[in-house]
């Protein structure tokens, strides 16, 4: 096993503690602390490293990039409260609304 060029989660910044999560990119083993990292990084490795030619990552210049989910034939009852907070608890997810019987997730792909 090839060892990681990182300490730390490229997409979290979670300091590792095992190499259970790895995802090999152009030649280098990345690990990572959670495979919700991995998959991040996996579809998006160029928001976590850069592009060729030394241009710096979304990420190491402070920018976010957002994604949105919409969840449909939902009603508003209390539940949905529930539903709320426990979403609100999950990595990555930065904003919850709701609009016309729409459930909408926002979720940064970079944290």
């Amino acid at each position: 096993m090839k060892s990681s060029i990182f300490k730390k989660c490229p997409v979290c910044e979670m300091e590792l503690h095992n190499q259970s999560h790895m995802f090999s990119y152009l030649s280098i083993d990345y690990y990572f602390c959670s495979e919700q990292c991995s998959r991040a990084f996996e579809q998006h490795p160029h928001l976590y490293l850069g592009r060729p030619g030394g241009k710096k990552s979304i990420k190491k210049r402070g920018g976010q990039v957002i994604k949105t989910r919409k969840v449909q034939g939902l009603k508003k009852t209390t539940s949905l409260i529930d539903i709320s907070t426990a979403l609100t608890d999950v990595m990555g997810i930065k904003d919850l609304f709701y609009k016309k019987s729409c459930l909408y997730i926002c979720s940064g792909l970079i944290s």
